[in-house]
């Protein structure tokens, strides 16, 4: 039964990155360098995709659950402070990181741990360094938890 653990999440993982690609790419088509925060139209429709992508997923909802974070506008928030802060930036392997940022477990805790910092203010010094860190992470190829900023 082991193998077919093994091949089933690696079908689920590809299966979410193919997903993530296409909300990436339609996010880059109609963002013309601006957040989504005011969004309408297809950019709003890809970022709605995006959070419901990572509510749907058990693993980050327990992630999620663990920090005490459970309601969608929570994540839809975070989101948008990841933009504000910086992390409206596609990494040189493609991931849009303010997305992926919420989008994959080890992030996820990452942002919940530093979740009040972003949320009090985006804009402030504090804010940008956590962006800059998930940055780091995905230009450098990191793998596993993200410990500090």
């Amino acid at each position: 039964m082991g193998i077919f653990r093994i091949v089933g999440a690696t079908f689920s993982s590809l299966n979410k990155s193919r997903k993530l690609r296409g909300i990436y790419n339609r996010i880059e088509k109609h963002r013309h360098g601006e957040t989504t925060q005011n969004a309408s139209g297809e950019l709003r429709q890809a970022r709605e995709d995006l959070i419901q992508l990572v509510l749907n997923d058990n693993d980050l909802r327990k992630i999620m659950s663990f920090h005490g974070v459970g309601e969608e506008s929570a994540i839809r928030d975070l989101y948008h402070a990841l933009e504000e802060a910086g992390a409206a930036h596609y990494s040189s392997d493609g991931h849009y990181v303010a997305g992926s940022g919420i989008a994959f477990g080890c992030c996820l805790d990452f942002v919940l741990r530093n979740r009040e910092e972003l949320l009090k203010d985006p804009s402030s010094n504090e804010a940008r360094r956590i962006a800059q860190r998930l940055i780091r992470y995905f230009e450098n190829g990191e793998q596993g938890l993200i410990n500090s900023y």
